[in-house]
């Protein structure tokens, strides 16, 4: 399909270090989404590069597009998402924003998983509450 030429025309310009390349190839497969997987999907690649980029912005534009998916995302892509924004955030040095996405995600692990990989959220969480 078309929507997966694009995803690989975007890997390999990614894979090449052509990342504004990359980023539109990734962002034309919208026009052929068939599932809200499709856009989780192509959220996830926007959101790396836009993370490489420094572009915080985006990367929370796309981060609230991946959240509103009509179907339920699962407890990893809430979490990845939610810890990238909090990055994102710190990159906007909106330092109370970022505490709460990450605190949401630790606390999201902890009630989700039998063995929470907690301590390097606790860790980062404990930073980011310690300058705000």
């Amino acid at each position: 399909s078309i929507r997966i030429c694009y995803n690989d025309l975007g890997d390999f310009y990614y894979s090449h270090g052509r990342l504004t390349e990359a980023f539109k190839s990734y962002i034309k497969t919208e026009e052929y989404f068939s599932a809200s997987e499709h856009v989780v999907q192509m959220c996830m690649k926007a959101i790396l590069i836009s993370v490489e980029l420094g572009h915080n912005v985006r990367v929370l534009n796309f981060v609230s597009k991946a959240q509103g998916c009509q179907d339920p995302l699962s407890p990893i892509a809430i979490a990845k998402l939610q810890a990238v924004a909090g990055l994102a955030r710190l990159g906007r040095k909106e330092y109370k924003l970022a505490a709460q996405e990450v605190c949401f995600t630790l606390f999201t692990d902890y009630c989700n998983h039998d063995h929470p990989s907690l301590f390097p959220f606790e860790f980062f969480c404990v930073c980011i509450l310690i300058f705000c």
